[in-house]
């Protein structure tokens, strides 16, 4: 592996460095940038770029991070590279929120950015042109709710990005669907699509919950990164997998919604299997106490997660599921 530069840093073979990207000024002339490291290892292998962060609330990957570098890499074995963003969206971490505060946007819908753009679009680009370029696969790190069922997302019909969800190692794989709703909701402008476009096979492990470090969602990650990197061949060893792995096909977050507003008792949660007509919660009134309703699967699936605060409104989603497509035997 030759020496990787990334943002004007240069990591020669067996080389760990550090640096940041210049992304702008904030008003009152704070600088912002964005964090990055190269650990180029002594042998030749391909490059992976993992972030975490791109939603500031998201902060399991940062942990899976740290102790990949502090703890597993050595970078006398290492056949490859890593380039890394520990926190990628680093205004909306700083304000322990999703989104962009000062654009209000969605970071994961706008790449690969843009040069003059606003400031999610001025991050993104300055992440993508300088540290993901140079790089031959991309893991972009998320999470979502306490209930949801870890699993990794690939877009269906890229087999190379197939085969990284399923190195990865968890047992729930999401195969995502183009369709209306994945146009209106901007997917194309997620990391992990623009990425797949652009020729680099992408996945996006969901690892549990926001705002909290959980040990067995990032035990769950690091063993995930370190599968993909014994599958690609910069680590020995080889990928340690469930015995069975389950491919959910889900479109632009298929959900099942209340009518009736009130408190929701659930019978399932993430990772559970459910046919039509299955009970998935009853909402009741916190009036007099009443059940208002009960929820019933639309259809045989799994549950990826369900509301995790159970204080509904009418239309609120009550639960998120995929049809359940392919049993995977190790």
């Amino acid at each position: 592996m030759a020496a990787i530069t990334v943002g004007g840093v240069t990591a020669d073979k067996g080389q760990l460095a550090r640096g940041t990207l210049p992304v702008g000024t904030l008003a009152d002339g704070t600088t912002l940038e964005v964090p990055f490291l190269i650990l180029n290892g002594k042998g030749e292998g391909p490059t992976v770029y993992v972030e975490a962060a791109c939603h500031g609330s998201e902060i399991n990957g940062l942990e899976v991070i740290r102790r990949l570098v502090t703890e597993e890499v050595d970078l006398e074995v290492l056949c490859g590279a890593f380039v890394i963003v520990p926190v990628a969206n680093v205004v909306a971490f700083t304000h322990r929120q999703g989104h962009t505060p000062f654009d209000n946007e969605n970071m994961n819908r706008v790449w690969p950015g843009k040069a003059d753009g606003r400031m999610s679009e001025r991050i993104a680009h300055a992440i993508w042109h300088h540290a993901i370029e140079p790089c031959d696969y991309v893991i972009d790190l998320h999470t979502g709710n306490s209930t949801l069922v870890t699993h990794v997302v690939f877009m269906g019909g890229e087999e190379s990005s197939r085969n990284l969800a399923v190195n990865f190692g968890v047992e729930v794989l999401i195969s995502e669907e183009k369709d209306a709703d994945w146009q209106k909701a901007r997917f194309s402008g997620k990391l992990r699509n623009f990425a797949d476009a652009s020729g680099k096979p992408a996945i996006c492990p969901e690892l549990g919950g926001n705002s909290k470090f959980e040990p067995v969602r990032i035990e769950q990650g690091l063993r995930g990164v370190l599968n993909v990197a014994k599958h690609l061949g910069m680590l020995p060893g080889e990928p340690v997998l469930p015995k069975r792995q389950t491919v959910v096909a889900q479109g632009h977050l298929t959900q099942v919604k209340a009518n009736h507003g009130g408190a929701a008792l659930y019978a399932v949660t993430g990772g559970d299997r459910v046919s039509a007509g299955d009970l998935l919660c009853r909402i009741y009134s916190i009036r007099d106490f009443s059940v208002l309703e009960e929820v019933r699967s639309p259809g045989d699936g799994m549950i990826i997660m369900v509301a995790e605060n159970p204080i509904l409104h009418s239309g609120d989603m009550v639960a998120m599921m995929g049809k359940i497509v392919d049993e995977i035997e190790h």
